[in-house]
């Protein structure tokens, strides 16, 4: 049986999942290494290091490989101001990264965001007809009128629905992959080229984003210590 995954629920489990996971976390210069070294104290779980170069960041360790290039010739306040940034779903910063030690990359297609935009067109054409039925009135004048406008959609929301059957039936086949299922099924049943991507970050990217995001929190802790005035004995 196929898995149904939503990007939603994979984000929220890795949300949950890194809280933990880098809490104890302590940032480290490593002068021999010309590296940042994050990790728990004497653990190796999600450990990493990051280098920068002008434009480019290097992240490798326990939560994978990763390379980021960007535009900015400051390496380390780029990576700061994107750690230093909130939400689940960091379309930008991802869009930087490059190469990951992961067939996935940094998107995926997700089978249960192809459910889901199926059935908010199905909710969209109940609410469009409600709305237009309610506009009609009660008349019986209007009866006609009625009649039409909820056969249109009931053609309409068949069509999503057929679309969903088709998407489950090929989905049974395992030498598919589920992002070509999608994209034939649809165009088959729209004749629109543009298929909906329905794709989310991919858990390894969710977790360089968090591991960012720890950088950013401890490098800002780091700081401030470092700025606190010295008290003589």
């Amino acid at each position: 049986m196929t898995q149904v995954e939503r990007s939603g629920d994979v984000a929220a489990t890795i949300n949950h999942l890194a809280a933990g996971s880098f809490k104890n976390h302590v940032l480290t210069w490593e002068a021999d290494k010309l590296s940042w070294l994050c990790r728990a104290p004497g653990s190796g779980n999600h450990a990493f290091r990051v280098y920068f170069a002008p434009g480019t960041v290097f992240v490798w360790g326990d939560i994978g490989e990763y390379v980021f290039i960007h535009s900015d010739r400051d390496s380390i306040g780029w990576w700061l101001c994107q750690g230093g940034k909130e939400g689940d779903y960091p379309d930008y910063f991802l869009s930087k990264l490059r190469a990951v030690g992961s067939e996935k990359g940094a998107k995926e297609f997700y089978i249960g965001d192809a459910y889901d935009w199926i059935t908010e067109r199905i909710t969209e054409l109940n609410t469009e007809l409600a709305a237009d039925l309610a506009e009609c009135g009660d008349d019986e004048d209007e009866q006609d009128e009625r009649d039409s406008l909820q056969a249109t959609a009931a053609s309409a929301v068949q069509r999503w629905v057929d679309l969903r059957i088709a998407f489950d039936e090929q989905l049974g086949n395992e030498d598919d992959d589920p992002r070509c299922v999608w994209g034939r099924v649809y165009v088959d049943a729209t004749g629109d080229a543009e298929v909906p991507e329905c794709e989310g970050p991919t858990s390894s990217a969710l977790w360089v984003w968090h591991a960012a995001r720890a950088f950013a929190r401890l490098h800002a802790a780091r700081e401030a210590e470092a700025a606190q005035p010295t008290v003589a004995p």
